[in-house]
């Protein structure tokens, strides 16, 4: 929603803050219930399986602020044509960046040739952003060389967000605890309720 933000997409919230606070809202809401999950008793898989979520929510919360701050600063600034190219270009890396974090729905996306797909690094962008002279005047320069920080900030957080996800095996601790729950012995042959003395 950011990038369509920033790229000034019909179908886009105006207001790249207003978004921002209901995302915040959300990430506190998702903090409050992964912490209310931490019980003492549970198996340490699961007690790692929780800190992971609430790490991956904290490395979450963070892309957002970099998320929103490439927003607000492309949403700013009038660029030149030449600066508007480098700037739909970071836009395009960010987007390509953050696919590997965005869940798929099943579908693939098509294989492209090799050297078809050049995504260029930050220091690239960089490079041509200083080589725009007169091309562009020094606030657009400055907001451009800003949007390049703060997407390299989100690619690494993109990275972080990743890995945590693979650092525990989500789908075997979920099977683990699901035999678990099936192997406890229900009371009174129905399954999940227990007796409650008579008052």
């Amino acid at each position: 929603m950011f990038l369509d933000i920033a790229r000034s997409s019909k179908k886009a919230p105006s207001d790249p803050g207003e978004h921002y606070l209901a995302t915040d809202i959300l990430s506190r809401d998702i903090r409050a219930y992964t912490a209310e999950l931490m019980k003492e008793d549970l198996p340490y898989d699961q007690l790692d399986l929780i800190a992971s979520l609430i790490e991956e929510a904290d490395f979450t919360a963070a892309l957002t602020e970099s998320m929103h701050q490439v927003a607000r600063r492309v949403r700013r600034e009038k660029f030149s044509s030449p600066a508007q190219a480098i700037v739909d270009v970071a836009l395009s890396k960010l987007d390509a960046s953050l696919r590997q974090i965005l869940p798929t729905y099943g579908i693939s996306d098509p294989k492209v040739p090799a050297g078809h797909a050049n995504v260029p690094e930050v220091e690239e962008l960089r490079a041509r952003t200083l080589a725009l002279g007169p091309n562009a005047g020094a606030a657009e320069r400055g907001t451009i060389l800003a949007l390049l920080g703060s997407i390299e900030r989100a690619e690494i957080l993109i990275q972080r967000i990743d890995a945590e996800r693979k650092s525990v095996n989500r789908q075997s601790v979920l099977a683990r605890a699901s035999a678990r729950k099936e192997s406890r012995p229900h009371a009174l042959g129905d399954p999940g309720l227990s007796p409650v003395p008579a008052e």
